[in-house]
């Protein structure tokens, strides 16, 4: 285990003082209250800190009046990009999870995690993809309480479970790219089981898209399709994944759940429950590099945004009689910050 490579005690800050407009953070709240934010820092705006990396990854933990900022050890010690972190956490072991994307050369990227126990100590970073040389973006992860086997007679049994799901998209060169998906099971706050899979192989099953429209193709940014998002279910038992196939040019969403292939196996799989295909909306972003969030709602709604200097801005889709709205625009100036044009966006399409 590694010693934390540096440990800052502040006042607590006022909260407008940590709405990042950035996309490379993440925050996540405990049960018992305790506040984790991680999110990347350029190594040449702080001179002062030692670090071996070009972008590294801060962790600001909050407790009470308590706020503590430690480097994700890792990220500081190993050279190159450090980008894209995102959190998971085992309230049982009071383990916390950081996924993050690593890249030494701007072509090939790995995807990282490392945990931290409750008293701090940090494990080593790992890299959980097993397909080299390529380049990978866009990292998502959402988690599920719960997983499923069935006895000798085919009857259905649910158990609690830690599993975390992680989406991205890979570029492998020339016309390849698609994405891909991993699934990995938790045991007293380590990694036990690591699936892998293409997530085009879940959507096997989905019907072919009704509202697509040729016509207007030229006015699209494939981009869009390239940001995978991952909805935790309300019971914690399964997840929905919407991703985008570049050459159909259409999204699919599939719903995975943990499955257990036979009682006394430690190995875990995810199982496909459901799934559709949905044509992807034709808009552009202002920037090649735009970053997309998605927010799902009930049933098929869902809503894809990213975030300019003065606004959010947004498409809505409200399932395949409605398909999707025009792009719409929530001014940044209205609402304080970017923070709160989302959470009105989350509200809207939670409330459909």
């Amino acid at each position: 285990m590694k010693k934390l490579l540096f440990v800052l005690l502040l006042v607590l800050m006022p909260a407008a003082a940590f709405a990042a407009e950035t996309p490379d953070r993440d925050i996540l709240l405990t049960p018992t209250g305790t506040l984790y934010t991680v999110e990347g820092e350029w190594a040449a705006h702080h001179p002062e800190v030692a670090t071996a990396s070009t972008r590294y990854l801060v962790l600001t933990t909050r407790t009470g009046d308590t706020v503590t900022r430690t480097l994700v050890p890792d990220s500081s010690v190993t050279a190159g990009v450090h980008t894209n972190p995102a959190l998971a956490y085992d309230r049982v072991s009071e383990t916390l999870f950081v996924f993050w994307k690593h890249s030494s050369n701007g072509r090939v990227s790995n995807l990282m995690v490392a945990s931290m126990t409750a008293d701090g100590r940090w494990s080593d970073a790992k890299a959980f993809s097993n397909v080299s040389s390529v380049w990978r973006s866009n990292l998502r992860i959402g988690l599920t309480r719960k997983s499923f086997f069935r006895d000798s007679e085919n009857n259905e049994y649910a158990f609690p479970e830690i599993n975390i799901h992680v989406a991205w998209w890979e570029d492998r060169g020339g016309d390849e790219e698609l994405a891909r998906y991993a699934m990995l099971t938790i045991e007293n706050g380590a990694i036990s089981n690591t699936a892998e899979y293409d997530l085009e192989q879940f959507a096997d099953f989905a019907k072919p898209a009704t509202d697509r429209n040729d016509d207007d193709e030229e006015a699209m940014n494939t981009e869009i399709l390239r940001h995978p998002a991952i909805f935790e279910s309300a019971d914690h038992a399964t997840v929905d994944i919407v991703f985008g196939d570049t050459k159909e040019k259409n999204f699919n969403r599939v719903t995975l759940r943990p499955f257990k292939p036979y009682v006394e196996s430690r190995v875990r799989i995810p199982l496909g429950v459901k799934g559709q295909t949905f044509g992807a909306p034709r808009f552009r972003t202002e920037a090649s590099d735009s970053q997309i969030g998605a927010i799902g709602g009930s049933g098929d709604n869902m809503v894809l945004f990213f975030k300019t200097a003065a606004a959010v801005k947004y498409l809505a889709y409200l399932g395949e009689k409605s398909g999707w709205s025009d792009i719409r625009s929530i001014p940044i100036d209205a609402t304080g910050n970017a923070d709160a044009a989302i959470e009105a966006l989350r509200r809207m399409v939670t409330s459909e």
